[in-house]
């Protein structure tokens, strides 16, 4: 019995636009699955970034849309 975890861990630019962020998000935890990680993770705000005056500006369903899209990956 393997008792071990592997865990993948992604930093990204914390000012990019959700539509980035979401392509890089999908493109490392598809990497992750390849390698077999159980846990990925990610920056708080990972999607939203932390730049507040985009953030105040983002539509909510996109950003709904995009939590939708990370979580039918895993």
């Amino acid at each position: 019995m393997n008792k071990s975890l592997t865990v993948s861990c992604v930093q990204l630019h914390w000012a990019k636009k959700i539509e980035y962020n979401l392509e890089k998000a999908v493109h490392y935890l598809k990497l992750a699955k390849k390698e077999d990680s159980q846990v990925v993770l990610f920056p708080e705000a990972n999607l939203t970034s932390y730049y507040f005056p985009y953030i105040i500006t983002i539509d909510t369903n996109k950003i709904i849309r995009a939590i939708d899209k990370i979580c039918q990956l895993v």
